[in-house]
């Protein structure tokens, strides 16, 4: 999977004590849509930011561990990003409007992405995150009538 990782973007900015703006900084400039190629914004020292690419995730189930809205958005994000990284976990954040089978207007993050629904929402399992506010799985396809192929591990 060609995607560059949020995680990554901690790495680079924990030198100079920017984790929390860099990830803020990032999503505030990320595009609201990518259109099958992999966008690219502008963090903390003029490093490059990607976003997952939707074409490398067309028609797999992915891993879902945290959605997000509103103008708290960036700074949202960041804690969660920063908490997955202190479990060990690379997350990639998508914009949903990117994949019609996605709710428009939402990021999400995304920890891995699989084959079958099955191994999308055991990941939530293995990851302590089997409850449904916390953890599920979604069909990435350009078709919104693949908006009801959700699966939850409880």
């Amino acid at each position: 999977m060609v995607v560059a990782t949020v995680l990554s973007i901690l790495a680079a900015a924990a030198v100079g004590g920017l984790i929390g703006w860099a990830v803020v900084n990032a999503l505030q400039d990320s595009p609201d849509s990518t259109d099958g190629e992999v966008g690219a914004s502008t963090a903390a020292g003029g490093d490059s930011v990607l976003t997952a690419a939707p074409s490398e995730l067309q028609d797999r189930w992915l891993t879902i561990v945290g959605t997000f809205e509103g103008d708290e958005t960036p700074e949202r994000m960041a804690d969660s990003v920063t908490e997955m990284a202190g479990r060990g976990l690379e997350v990639d954040a998508l914009r949903t409007d990117a994949l019609a089978s996605l709710e428009p207007g939402l990021w999400v993050l995304v920890e891995s992405d699989w084959g079958t629904a099955e191994e999308a929402v055991a990941r939530c399992v293995e990851l302590g995150l089997a409850d449904r506010s916390r953890c599920f799985a979604r069909l990435a396809t350009d078709d919104e009538a693949d908006r009801q192929q959700v699966r939850f591990a409880d």
